[in-house]
């Protein structure tokens, strides 16, 4: 019996590897979508409503930050409104699992706005213990706030 061998020619294999990335990135995508999808489920809004766990992240984002909640909402790119900003939106994502475009409709940004401020967030946390304190202490604030309402 002789055994038949397939050759692939290079641009055969590239076009079967772009295939291949294409699936992949569909499946990661559904994962993640999957994995929102679940922590909305879990999470604790489901004993209050999206909108009030959001106001009560903003109020205590400002309480901590020293600042007017409405100074949030400005389009303002100082630190002194942007890492509170961005503190909300990582606070906002962590603790409720919304999409970052539902995020970015409370302070008036897009979606990409959110997701940039939720990446600085997770940098500056993993790279500044004194920082990752603060926000765990923040977090833990709001989680307290939300669940007793």
């Amino acid at each position: 019996m002789s055994q038949i061998t397939e050759t692939l020619s290079m641009e055969e294999i590239e076009v079967e590897i772009s295939l291949l990335k294409a699936r992949q990135e569909k499946l990661t995508e559904l994962i993640l979508l999957r994995q929102d999808v679940s922590r909305l489920e879990k999470g604790p809004l489901r004993q209050m409503g999206d909108s009030d766990a959001m106001k009560t992240i903003l109020t205590e984002v400002a309480q901590h930050f020293h600042i007017h909640p409405d100074m949030l909402l400005i389009k303002n790119r100082e630190s002194v409104v942007a890492t509170p900003r961005q503190a909300f939106c990582w606070l906002a994502r962590e603790i409720t699992g919304l999409p970052f475009s539902v995020i970015g409709m409370m302070i008036k940004r897009g979606h990409g706005t959110v997701l940039n401020a939720c990446k600085r967030m997770c940098d500056r946390i993993e790279t500044e213990p004194m920082f990752r304190e603060q926000m765990q202490g923040l977090k833990h604030r709001c989680l307290e706030k939300i669940t007793a309402s």
